[in-house]
Protein backbone atom coordinates (compact mmCIF):
# COMPACT_ATOMS: atom_id res chain seq x y z
CA UNK A 1 0.00 0.00 0.00
CA UNK A 2 1.09 3.35 -0.79
CA UNK A 3 0.28 6.27 1.20
CA UNK A 4 -0.83 9.08 -0.45
CA UNK A 5 1.10 12.35 1.18
CA UNK A 6 -0.66 15.64 0.75
CA UNK A 7 3.11 17.20 0.04
CA UNK A 8 6.95 16.95 0.94
CA UNK A 9 8.30 19.87 1.70
CA UNK A 10 6.79 23.66 1.82
CA UNK A 11 8.69 24.78 -1.42
CA UNK A 12 6.80 21.88 -3.07
CA UNK A 13 3.37 23.11 -1.98
CA UNK A 14 4.31 26.20 -3.72
CA UNK A 15 5.31 24.99 -6.70
CA UNK A 16 1.34 23.19 -6.93
CA UNK A 17 -0.01 26.40 -6.42
CA UNK A 18 -3.36 26.65 -4.34
CA UNK A 19 -5.22 23.40 -3.93
CA UNK A 20 -8.43 23.27 -4.84
CA UNK A 21 -9.97 23.19 -1.72
CA UNK A 22 -8.99 26.53 -0.47
CA UNK A 23 -11.66 27.72 -3.02
CA UNK A 24 -14.83 25.91 -1.50
CA UNK A 25 -16.56 26.62 1.34
CA UNK A 26 -15.93 24.79 4.50
CA UNK A 27 -18.08 21.76 5.61
CA UNK A 28 -21.47 22.31 7.37
CA UNK A 29 -21.94 19.18 9.67
CA UNK A 30 -23.65 20.60 12.43
CA UNK A 31 -27.04 18.71 11.13
CA UNK A 32 -25.04 15.33 10.88
CA UNK A 33 -23.74 12.89 13.78
CA UNK A 34 -20.34 11.33 14.41
CA UNK A 35 -20.88 8.27 12.23
CA UNK A 36 -22.36 9.91 9.19
CA UNK A 37 -19.64 12.19 9.01
CA UNK A 38 -17.18 9.21 9.80
CA UNK A 39 -18.86 7.56 6.43
CA UNK A 40 -18.78 10.68 4.44
CA UNK A 41 -15.06 10.92 5.18
CA UNK A 42 -14.28 7.62 4.43
CA UNK A 43 -16.02 7.92 1.19
CA UNK A 44 -13.70 10.99 0.43
CA UNK A 45 -10.75 8.70 1.19
CA UNK A 46 -11.84 6.41 -1.49
CA UNK A 47 -11.82 8.47 -3.74
CA UNK A 48 -8.98 9.56 -3.21
CA UNK A 49 -7.16 6.40 -3.60
CA UNK A 50 -9.07 6.13 -7.03
CA UNK A 51 -8.43 9.20 -8.20
CA UNK A 52 -4.22 8.57 -7.67
CA UNK A 53 -4.73 5.20 -9.85
CA UNK A 54 -6.20 7.13 -12.60
CA UNK A 55 -3.23 9.69 -12.45
CA UNK A 56 -1.04 6.21 -12.94
CA UNK A 57 -3.19 4.93 -15.43
CA UNK A 58 -3.05 7.90 -17.39
CA UNK A 59 0.46 8.45 -17.32
CA UNK A 60 1.30 5.37 -18.74
CA UNK A 61 -1.13 6.13 -21.54
CA UNK A 62 0.23 9.20 -22.44
CA UNK A 63 3.83 7.24 -22.32
CA UNK A 64 2.40 4.52 -24.46
CA UNK A 65 0.88 7.08 -26.85
CA UNK A 66 4.18 8.91 -27.19
CA UNK A 67 5.82 5.32 -28.14
CA UNK A 68 2.50 5.00 -30.98
CA UNK A 69 3.49 8.44 -32.74
CA UNK A 70 0.30 9.71 -31.45
CA UNK A 71 -0.44 13.77 -32.68
CA UNK A 72 0.50 16.24 -30.32
CA UNK A 73 -2.73 17.74 -30.47
CA UNK A 74 -3.90 14.54 -28.40
CA UNK A 75 -0.40 14.01 -26.42
CA UNK A 76 -1.03 17.63 -24.95
CA UNK A 77 -4.72 17.37 -23.68
CA UNK A 78 -4.05 13.64 -22.14
CA UNK A 79 -1.11 15.33 -20.16
CA UNK A 80 -2.97 17.95 -18.59
CA UNK A 81 -5.30 14.58 -17.84
CA UNK A 82 -2.99 13.68 -15.40
CA UNK A 83 -2.40 16.67 -14.00
CA UNK A 84 -6.26 17.09 -13.46
CA UNK A 85 -6.39 13.51 -11.46
CA UNK A 86 -3.69 14.34 -9.37
CA UNK A 87 -5.63 17.64 -8.25
CA UNK A 88 -8.49 15.64 -7.46
CA UNK A 89 -6.88 13.18 -5.47
CA UNK A 90 -5.17 15.92 -3.77
CA UNK A 91 -8.58 17.78 -3.18
CA UNK A 92 -10.18 14.14 -2.11
CA UNK A 93 -7.57 13.73 0.40
CA UNK A 94 -8.15 17.47 2.24
CA UNK A 95 -11.69 16.72 2.33
CA UNK A 96 -11.39 13.29 3.73
CA UNK A 97 -9.37 15.20 6.11
CA UNK A 98 -11.21 17.70 6.97
CA UNK A 99 -14.28 14.81 7.85
CA UNK A 100 -11.61 13.38 9.94
CA UNK A 101 -10.07 10.74 8.26
CA UNK A 102 -6.75 9.38 8.97
CA UNK A 103 -4.28 9.80 5.76
CA UNK A 104 -5.62 7.41 3.21
CA UNK A 105 -3.16 4.51 1.71
CA UNK A 106 -3.59 3.54 -1.95
CA UNK A 107 -3.58 0.07 -3.29
CA UNK A 108 -2.25 0.32 -6.71
CA UNK A 109 -2.47 -3.75 -7.35
CA UNK A 110 -5.42 -3.39 -9.72
CA UNK A 111 -3.38 -0.75 -11.55
CA UNK A 112 -0.15 -2.74 -11.65
CA UNK A 113 -2.17 -5.72 -12.65
CA UNK A 114 -3.66 -3.76 -15.68
CA UNK A 115 -0.22 -2.39 -16.96
CA UNK A 116 0.78 -5.88 -16.94
CA UNK A 117 -1.51 -7.05 -19.39
CA UNK A 118 0.14 -6.61 -22.60
CA UNK A 119 3.43 -7.79 -21.11
CA UNK A 120 6.16 -5.21 -23.12
CA UNK A 121 4.49 -4.04 -25.67
CA UNK A 122 3.81 -0.47 -24.49
CA UNK A 123 1.68 0.67 -27.29
CA UNK A 124 -0.87 -1.64 -27.59
CA UNK A 125 -0.94 -1.51 -23.28
CA UNK A 126 -1.67 2.24 -24.06
CA UNK A 127 -4.88 1.73 -26.47
CA UNK A 128 -5.96 -0.94 -23.72
CA UNK A 129 -6.21 1.65 -21.11
CA UNK A 130 -7.35 4.60 -23.12
CA UNK A 131 -10.62 2.74 -24.87
CA UNK A 132 -11.01 1.07 -21.18
CA UNK A 133 -9.72 3.32 -18.06
CA UNK A 134 -10.10 5.91 -20.14
CA UNK A 135 -13.27 6.66 -22.36
CA UNK A 136 -15.41 3.62 -20.61
CA UNK A 137 -14.27 4.27 -17.27
CA UNK A 138 -14.46 8.37 -17.26
CA UNK A 139 -18.16 8.05 -18.75
CA UNK A 140 -18.51 5.73 -15.72
CA UNK A 141 -17.37 8.10 -13.48
CA UNK A 142 -19.21 10.72 -14.70
CA UNK A 143 -22.56 8.89 -14.64
CA UNK A 144 -20.76 8.23 -10.56
CA UNK A 145 -20.33 11.90 -10.12
CA UNK A 146 -23.38 12.97 -11.01
CA UNK A 147 -25.35 10.73 -9.28
CA UNK A 148 -22.86 12.03 -6.00
CA UNK A 149 -23.98 15.38 -6.86
CA UNK A 150 -27.32 15.23 -7.58
CA UNK A 151 -27.83 13.82 -3.90
CA UNK A 152 -25.35 16.08 -1.87
CA UNK A 153 -26.54 18.85 0.06
CA UNK A 154 -23.80 19.52 2.66
CA UNK A 155 -22.52 22.70 0.77
CA UNK A 156 -18.73 21.70 0.98
CA UNK A 157 -19.41 18.43 -0.72
CA UNK A 158 -21.13 19.76 -4.01
CA UNK A 159 -18.85 22.23 -4.57
CA UNK A 160 -16.50 19.28 -4.41
CA UNK A 161 -18.37 16.38 -6.81
CA UNK A 162 -19.45 19.82 -8.90
CA UNK A 163 -15.79 20.25 -9.96
CA UNK A 164 -14.47 16.94 -10.37
CA UNK A 165 -17.58 15.66 -12.63
CA UNK A 166 -16.09 18.75 -14.87
CA UNK A 167 -13.26 17.66 -15.13
CA UNK A 168 -14.63 13.67 -15.52
CA UNK A 169 -16.79 14.99 -18.55
CA UNK A 170 -14.43 16.37 -20.19
CA UNK A 171 -11.78 13.68 -19.67
CA UNK A 172 -14.70 11.43 -21.12
CA UNK A 173 -14.87 13.37 -24.06
CA UNK A 174 -11.14 13.65 -25.06
CA UNK A 175 -10.95 9.86 -24.44
CA UNK A 176 -13.29 8.92 -26.65
CA UNK A 177 -12.23 11.05 -29.55
CA UNK A 178 -8.68 10.33 -28.95
CA UNK A 179 -10.03 6.26 -29.62
CA UNK A 180 -11.18 7.54 -32.50
CA UNK A 181 -8.50 8.78 -33.66
CA UNK A 182 -6.27 5.63 -32.95
CA UNK A 183 -8.46 2.40 -32.85
CA UNK A 184 -8.45 2.60 -36.42
CA UNK A 185 -5.18 2.15 -36.98
CA UNK A 186 -5.34 -0.95 -35.27
CA UNK A 187 -3.92 -4.23 -37.02
CA UNK A 188 -6.44 -6.74 -37.32
CA UNK A 189 -4.25 -8.82 -34.53
CA UNK A 190 -4.49 -6.02 -32.30
CA UNK A 191 -8.33 -5.10 -32.53
CA UNK A 192 -8.93 -8.66 -31.50
CA UNK A 193 -6.62 -8.25 -28.66
CA UNK A 194 -8.40 -5.44 -27.77
CA UNK A 195 -11.69 -6.82 -27.69
CA UNK A 196 -10.91 -9.79 -25.56
CA UNK A 197 -9.14 -7.08 -23.17
CA UNK A 198 -12.79 -5.23 -23.10
CA UNK A 199 -14.64 -8.13 -22.14
CA UNK A 200 -12.29 -9.26 -19.30
CA UNK A 201 -12.20 -5.22 -18.05
CA UNK A 202 -15.88 -4.71 -17.93
CA UNK A 203 -16.28 -8.13 -15.92
CA UNK A 204 -13.63 -6.88 -13.52
CA UNK A 205 -14.88 -3.30 -13.50
CA UNK A 206 -18.91 -4.58 -12.87
CA UNK A 207 -17.29 -6.62 -9.99
CA UNK A 208 -15.81 -3.45 -8.37
CA UNK A 209 -18.34 -0.96 -8.70
CA UNK A 210 -21.32 -2.55 -9.47
CA UNK A 211 -21.76 -6.11 -7.84
CA UNK A 212 -21.10 -4.76 -4.33
CA UNK A 213 -24.11 -2.24 -4.26
CA UNK A 214 -26.52 -5.23 -6.23
CA UNK A 215 -25.12 -7.67 -3.22
CA UNK A 216 -26.08 -5.20 -0.38
CA UNK A 217 -29.61 -4.56 -2.22
CA UNK A 218 -30.50 -8.22 -2.59
CA UNK A 219 -29.40 -8.51 0.78
CA UNK A 220 -32.35 -5.87 2.36
CA UNK A 221 -28.28 -4.12 4.31
CA UNK A 222 -29.93 -0.45 5.08
CA UNK A 223 -28.95 2.50 3.78
CA UNK A 224 -28.85 6.01 5.98
CA UNK A 225 -30.67 7.83 3.66
CA UNK A 226 -28.96 10.96 4.83
CA UNK A 227 -25.49 9.99 3.89
CA UNK A 228 -26.72 10.75 0.25
CA UNK A 229 -26.35 14.68 1.82
CA UNK A 230 -22.84 14.03 2.12
CA UNK A 231 -22.39 12.53 -1.16
CA UNK A 232 -22.45 9.17 -0.56
CA UNK A 233 -24.06 7.20 -3.54
CA UNK A 234 -27.21 5.12 -2.41
CA UNK A 235 -26.68 1.33 -4.08
CA UNK A 236 -29.50 1.47 -5.90
CA UNK A 237 -28.96 4.75 -7.53
CA UNK A 238 -25.40 3.28 -7.47
CA UNK A 239 -26.44 0.59 -9.78
CA UNK A 240 -28.74 2.57 -12.30
CA UNK A 241 -25.79 4.76 -12.49
CA UNK A 242 -23.17 2.11 -13.64
CA UNK A 243 -25.44 -0.14 -15.87
CA UNK A 244 -27.20 3.10 -17.47
CA UNK A 245 -23.62 4.69 -18.34
CA UNK A 246 -22.09 0.99 -19.54
CA UNK A 247 -25.49 -0.44 -21.05
CA UNK A 248 -26.79 2.71 -22.45
CA UNK A 249 -23.21 5.29 -23.36
CA UNK A 250 -20.49 2.78 -23.40
CA UNK A 251 -21.59 -0.25 -25.08
CA UNK A 252 -22.75 1.92 -28.58
CA UNK A 253 -19.85 4.37 -28.45
CA UNK A 254 -17.40 0.94 -28.28
CA UNK A 255 -19.57 -0.60 -31.63
CA UNK A 256 -19.19 3.11 -33.23
CA UNK A 257 -15.22 2.51 -33.05
CA UNK A 258 -15.73 -0.58 -34.75
CA UNK A 259 -15.20 -3.29 -31.86
CA UNK A 260 -18.56 -4.86 -30.55
CA UNK A 261 -19.58 -3.68 -27.41
CA UNK A 262 -22.32 -5.74 -27.00
CA UNK A 263 -20.34 -8.78 -27.63
CA UNK A 264 -17.85 -7.76 -24.99
CA UNK A 265 -19.89 -7.17 -21.98
CA UNK A 266 -22.20 -10.39 -22.92
CA UNK A 267 -18.70 -12.06 -22.89
CA UNK A 268 -16.95 -10.46 -19.62
CA UNK A 269 -17.14 -13.88 -17.80
CA UNK A 270 -16.28 -15.91 -20.32
CA UNK A 271 -13.12 -14.41 -21.83
CA UNK A 272 -9.90 -15.74 -20.84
Amino acid sequence: MTLLRRTASSYLARRAGPAISSTLPPPDVSRYDAAQVAFAARAWTLKAEEEYRSAAVFTEIVAGCLQLGAPVDLLAPLSRVVQDEIAHASLCLDLSVRFGAPPPAADLSRVNARLAAHGSDRGRQALSLLLFEGAVGETVSVSLFRAGRRGAREPCTRAALSAILRDEARHSTLCWHAAAELVPECSPEARDALQRDLSRSLGAFEQGAALPALRRLEAGTPFDPTLAELGVIPPEIRVEAFYGAVEGVALPRLTRLGLDGRRAWEERYRTA
